[in-house]
């Protein structure tokens, strides 16, 4: 064979390797596709003209409710997240304790859009959602229920969003917060998650198909345990067709690069601050209202020890710290995604979640 007959042959197998997986890409995308509807859909704009899209669930009891819950999703994720169906949804079991619930979809991700109603994935940073995103999901929300304050619950980056929202600004409409699997410490993540950096050949993209490449290896994936817990799925946790929903309904398909950029800085430098290095994500500065840290005792994409220190740094004078695993004597490990995905997360993540959220709920706006 000569070396352009090999080239061919090369060329050849590549292309029908790429097709396979673009065909097993769009087939599990359609078989596990899920179409759910909140209660009502609104929009926060941002001071630059993003349509943030917040999907609210009423509160499924009789009364003035117990007030109205932000809640955040993660890196690379939507609102599937914290609101996959009825049975996996943390949103809606809140809605059904008396919260008024509100899942927001930061920008690029789900259906939120830019001024021109594109995605603009390749112009996005980290630093937009705290600065722009947040806020105007806070004043909306506010604006709409007419509560002074609300409570907040964020899953991964969700929570890290709040850690950097609260270390530079003191915005005492927040009562109560609960953060899950939100790493702090990236001197602990410069350790463990290094090979995070492999990804940044794709930022050159300006978005990174993430999501599409794990739909195509879904079927290999399924084999690999340990792939799956790198990913933050405990396989004992979730059936074959419950990992195929959450890889297409919770991961985007693709990931604004912006982001991946800032959070492949944090974990080469150890250092979790601003793009330009002006402002402190960590201090916690403001972090003066009550602070339920949950995390997973298996999560190889935040371990614990990046995790723990928010409740050491927080100002907060009600602080508690709950790792949920077999080492605290619960009858289950958890991963990353299935401390939120799965049906032992409803029946043993859920309801330490709500009962915080009950205790330290905001005093009802005066009639």
């Amino acid at each position: 064979m000569s070396f352009m007959d090999f080239l061919g042959w090369a060329g050849g197998t590549l292309g029908f390797i790429v097709l396979l997986w673009a065909a097993a890409a769009v087939w599990i995308t359609r078989r596990h596709r899920i179409s759910t509807l909140p209660d009502e859909r609104h929009a926060a704009v941002t001071t630059d003209g993003w349509l943030l899209a917040l999907h609210r669930y009423l509160p499924r009891t009789e009364g003035p409710g117990r007030g109205p819950v932000l809640l955040c999703h993660g890196l690379l994720a939507n609102r599937g997240n914290l609101d996959l169906d009825e049975r996996r949804s943390v949103a809606r079991y809140l809605a059904g304790m008396g919260f008024d619930a509100w899942v927001i979809e930061l920008r690029g991700s789900g259906l939120s859009r830019d001024a021109n109603g594109r995605r603009g994935l390749g112009r996005i940073t980290f630093d937009d959602y705290v600065e722009r995103d947040i806020p105007a999901a806070i004043q909306t929300i506010l604006k709409e229920t007419g509560w002074e304050q609300l409570q907040w619950v964020g899953h991964s980056m969700g929570g890290m969003l709040l850690y950097a929202y609260l270390s530079n600004r003191d915005d005492r409409s927040i009562a109560a917060a609960v953060t899950i699997g939100s790493p702090i410490d990236f001197t602990v993540l410069s350790r463990t998650a290094r090979d995070l950096l492999r990804l940044r050949p794709l930022l050159r993209l300006g978005w990174v198909p993430l999501g599409y490449m794990l739909r195509g290896l879904l079927p290999l994936l399924r084999l690999s345990r340990r792939a799956l817990l790198d990913m933050g799925l405990v396989s004992s946790n979730l059936s074959g067709a419950e990992i195929g929903e959450v890889l297409v309904n919770v991961i985007e398909g693709f990931g604004p690069a912006g982001v991946l950029e800032q959070f492949g800085n944090w974990v080469e430098e150890g250092v979790y601050v601003s793009r330009d290095g002006r402002r402190p994500y960590g201090t916690l500065t403001h972090l003066r209202c009550p602070l339920l840290v949950i995390q997973p005792s298996l999560d190889n994409i935040a371990p614990p020890d990046s995790v723990r220190p928010a409740v050491d740094r927080a100002p907060a004078t009600e602080k508690t710290y709950r790792l949920f695993g077999k080492v605290s004597g619960d009858d289950r490990d958890y991963g990353h995604g299935d401390i939120l995905l799965s049906d032992a997360a409803r029946q043993n993540v859920f309801p330490l979640i709500a009962d915080w959220l009950i205790k330290h709920a905001p005093s009802p706006p005066q009639a």
